[in-house]
């Protein structure tokens, strides 16, 4: 299967969400691949995938079920950010650098080929925490609570980017507090926090329950 020596300095479980991504990536996917990090390029046709990592930025269809994300949305709702495991590991990647990667891709010599993980950064979830409760205090002056628990969690995993850097040229330029200051920027386009649009899970579920998708999207 194609990835399937994706490199990862610690490796994290694969769960149903990351079972189907990857499924969906290979079974769309062209013959020849070249992998980058969160998105799959294939060689024929450039179709793209995403089995591993999120991107984050402002998107007109949201996803405030993610790490970041959802502690944005927690700390504007609620003025509260809770983080179940402080010490566990995230790769952060940037919408940004995510488009930087495919260009580096696709402008590569044809020959180069294999796996490439890319990422804005590595982060612990605690460390995400703070920088998120950092951004939006410096930024709006809002007092956010951190709520600190320790709830064991399996789901750890960090990514190095040293061989795109060194065979794409790969240099990310985003960072977990530009991802939080583009969140603010767009921050009136997507205040309805409960939306179901926002969250694959409860757009799932309302699929099952014979909710057609574009009757949910008629209240974004």
């Amino acid at each position: 299967m194609p990835g399937a020596d994706y490199p990862t300095t610690t490796k994290g479980p694969l769960g149903p969400y990351r079972s189907a991504a990857i499924a969906a990536t290979v079974a769309r996917a062209a013959p020849r691949w070249r992998w980058v990090g969160d998105a799959a390029l294939a060689i024929d046709g450039l179709a793209p995938g995403q089995p591993y990592l999120v991107r984050y930025a402002y998107s007109p269809r949201m996803r405030l079920d993610l790490i970041i994300n959802t502690m944005f949305k927690n700390a504007m709702k609620e003025r509260t950010i809770t983080v179940n495991n402080p010490s566990i590991w995230r790769p952060i990647l940037s919408i940004q650098d995510a488009v930087t990667a495919y260009i580096r891709a696709i402008e590569a010599n044809h020959k180069i080929s294999g796996v490439f993980n890319v990422a804005s950064g590595n982060y612990t979830v605690g460390e995400v925490g703070d920088l998120v409760k950092g951004a939006i205090e410096e930024r709006l002056g809002n007092s956010i609570h951190l709520n600190i628990k320790h709830i064991q969690d399996f789901r750890n995993y960090k990514v190095s980017i040293e061989k795109a850097k060194n065979v794409l040229s790969f240099h990310p330029a985003g960072d977990l507090k530009s991802i939080v200051k583009n969140l603010i920027d767009n921050m009136d386009k997507f205040q309805d926090w409960d939306n179901p649009m926002y969250s694959n899970m409860s757009t799932f579920k309302a699929i099952e329950s014979g909710i057609e998708i574009h009757a949910m999207a008629k209240a974004l």
